[in-house]
């Protein structure tokens, strides 16, 4: 979501900016203004400070032991679930646009094009979004235009798609492989 009201079990609504569900199903986790929430039911759960800057891109490490949250400060926030400690990494020097996991190496990915967590760093057209596909060893990349299939661990560009009227938004590629959803 760019910016959305959560309601349900809780009472009231909050202001969202992005959420994500825990690989088990059983948290969702969403970031509010400056703090990130994990909700698991009617009760108040544990919130993270995020402290200045606006973020809507969060990613979850496969054993849901790591959360990542992208800022538009160019930022990176990561949670250690099991310890429920909040610490930095190095970020980028514009916007986080796109997390992802690929085992337990971070995948990021900057408005300006700049992707890193590959075994080379590269730079691309800017991003919008991209998606980590560990299980097929790619990354997809959508920049304003294009759909770009990369090779996960070099970056190397496999194949490259066309996009008309091509819109921030998320990327999420099909369960059978033979697909991404843009």
């Amino acid at each position: 979501l760019e910016t959305g009201r959560l309601e349900g079990r809780h009472p009231g609504s909050i202001e969202v900016s992005g959420m994500i569900w825990a690989p088990d199903g059983g948290r969702l986790y969403v970031v509010e203004p400056r703090r990130l929430r994990r909700i698991t039911g009617p009760a108040e759960d544990p919130a993270w400070a995020l402290g200045e800057g606006d973020s809507t891109v969060l990613a979850v490490r496969g054993d849901g032991g790591e959360l990542a949250v992208g800022l538009h400060d160019g930022r990176i926030r990561l949670v250690d679930m099991a310890a429920g400690t909040l610490r930095f990494v190095e970020g980028h020097p514009k916007a986080i646009v796109g997390l992802g996991y690929s085992g337990s190496t971070l995948i990021s990915a900057d408005i300006g094009g700049e992707i890193r967590g590959t075994t080379t760093p590269f730079r691309t057209d800017p991003v919008i979004a991209i998606a980590v596909d560990p299980a097929r060893g790619r990354l997809i990349v959508h920049t304003a235009g294009y759909l770009e299939i990369r090779d996960l661990a070099t970056g190397q560009v496999k194949s490259r798609v066309p996009i008309k009227n091509s819109v921030p938004g998320g990327i999420q590629p099909c369960a059978d492989g033979s697909s991404a959803i843009v």
